[in-house]
């Protein structure tokens, strides 16, 4: 990076930000295009793309579970993983219910809401005291076994057969007399114009083919990619360091040729002063 064209006066000094352009797009911007500070504005650049309209039919039955039509099921996820493993937990109460492989299971952060997200244990949205499977079992399980009702439902009126008729397996509506079968995704449209139940049955402990079993832990695959942002963020404090370094000197020479106190310079002038394991 030229840091000697940063400090340069005149034409070559730093722009301002272009007229008609948000603050917020130009640090984005500008972050891609020299290299650093790109991830501090990556996730929020995300949420903003998500809530963009999209013409793409989406099955929400509940806060919760969001089913779509590539048969991807999503946990509006309401509690924070902090090394308890709660990432793989709660898909798998999810997955449960609605009959689906855990590896199907995607996850998004629930937003701040007391009234939708709330631990029953504590009474608000919080994560910690062990109370995370404990709290949120019953409700998240709830939610897998609605969203299943309705889509089997769903399922039943194409066929014009009975509901009980139909079961629900590997994200699938199977009808067991004639063996026909459709996609969770195929039924996206169909339940979501369905009503919500009131009350679901769950499934039997004794029926339980991922509560309760041993489970390779979802969020491990990455946690690898974590180590080519380390590198990127160690050399971009190697070049803060650089930068620093040749702040210093102009600012040396700027009081100089002022016959400037150096304590007028020093807040901006001083040793940087930063250690190889930060």
């Amino acid at each position: 990076m030229d840091f000697e064209r940063l400090l340069k006066p005149g034409k070559d000094k730093m722009e301002t930000v272009p007229p008609g352009i948000s603050r917020r797009t130009f640090l984005v911007t500008g972050a891609a295009a020299g290299g650093g500070l790109l991830l501090g504005f990556y996730v929020p650049a995300r949420i903003e793309a998500k809530a963009q309209p999209s013409s793409e039919e989406i099955f929400r039955p509940n806060a919760f579970v969001c089913v779509r039509p590539n048969d991807i099921i999503t946990l509006i996820m309401p509690q924070v993983e902090m090394g308890q493993g709660t990432y793989t937990s709660m898909p798998m109460l999810i997955a449960e219910e609605l009959e689906v492989d855990l590896g199907r299971v995607s996850l998004e952060a629930a937003p701040p809401d007391d009234k939708l997200y709330a631990n029953p244990l504590l009474g608000f949205q919080v994560t910690g005291g062990s109370t995370s499977v404990m709290g949120m079992s019953e409700p998240l399980r709830r939610a897998g076994a609605a969203a299943r009702v309705m889509l089997i439902a769903a399922a039943a009126a194409q066929w014009n057969v009975d509901p009980a008729s139909c079961r629900a397996m590997k994200s699938e509506v199977v009808h067991s007399p004639t063996g026909r079968r459709l996609t969770y995704g195929a039924l996206v449209d169909a339940a979501a114009k369905l009503p919500v139940p009131d009350k679901v049955t769950l499934k039997d402990a004794k029926d339980f083919t991922l509560i309760g079993t041993p489970a390779k832990r979802l969020d491990t695959p990455d946690k690898p990619r974590i180590r080519p942002v380390r590198t990127a963020l160690e050399k971009q404090r190697d070049d803060l360091l650089a930068f620093a370094g040749v702040l210093d000197e102009r600012l040396a020479g700027i009081a100089q040729d002022c016959d400037a106190p150096l304590y007028l310079v020093c807040l901006l002038s001083g040793p940087a002063k930063v250690s190889k394991n930060s």
